[in-house]
């Protein structure tokens, strides 16, 4: 009975020894870290990415060069009147959007001899406490040999929008536009890409945030 009892002891000793613990030849027990339980560090913590789909936008291009220029007085009516159009039509569907704009900055994106892009930024009333590259509203004129192609208006009115272009192609009767916009009070941001065929323009954003106010936490 006392042989079988020393055996039970051994063989519980030697399984509390394996769980996290090492006997050493001089029968000393140290601890061993590494047969801890260890934490998960796979589960995402970036609370931006909840809202993107990488799967989006995955032949997103960077082939335009960028120049802060003056627009020629051509270009610059042209941008003035668009805007202008824009604020008009905005300030009838809602007071809130009536008011002075103001001239905030201008970019000029070249692909080729044959194509440029302009985007220029434009602020409601006041740009108090908006940030350096942020507008009000963003004018966005392809020019295809120095003739307007195309223009839309990439905007957050109530708040403020920061918006860049990166790459373009010329395909068939279809142009591309890859680029990153980042508004305040709008849902969709992030990469973009912009098609535009027969006149008609289409968007597909990365990310879409279905909550605000969590999008601007993230922000």
């Amino acid at each position: 009975m006392k042989q079988l009892t020393y055996i039970l002891t051994f063989i519980i000793s030697t399984t509390f020894l394996g769980c996290g613990q090492t006997k050493t030849t001089d029968n000393k027990v140290v601890y061993n870290p590494i047969s801890e339980v260890q934490p998960n560090d796979s589960k995402e913590t970036k609370d931006e990415d909840i809202f993107c789909d990488t799967a989006k936008i995955r032949d997103f291009k960077s082939n335009l060069t960028s120049s802060v220029q003056n627009l020629t007085d051509k270009e610059k009516e042209y941008q003035l009147n668009q805007a202008q159009g824009f604020i008009e039509k905005s300030c009838e569907s809602d007071t809130l959007f009536c008011g002075e704009i103001k001239f905030k900055k201008s970019t000029t994106y070249k692909f080729d001899n044959e194509w440029k892009l302009l985007l220029t930024g434009y602020v409601l009333d006041t740009e108090t406490g908006m940030e350096e590259n942020s507008a009000s509203f963003f004018v966005l004129t392809i020019l295809r040999n120095n003739e307007f192609w195309f223009t839309d208006i990439l905007e957050d009115v109530i708040g403020e929008i920061q918006v860049e272009l990166n790459g373009f192609e010329d395909k068939h009767t279809q142009v591309t536009v890859w680029g990153h916009a980042y508004p305040y009070f709008q849902p969709d941001y992030g990469k973009f890409r912009l098609t535009v065929k027969n006149g008609v323009a289409d968007y597909e954003f990365q990310c879409h945030a279905q909550n605000l106010q969590t999008k601007k936490n993230a922000l």
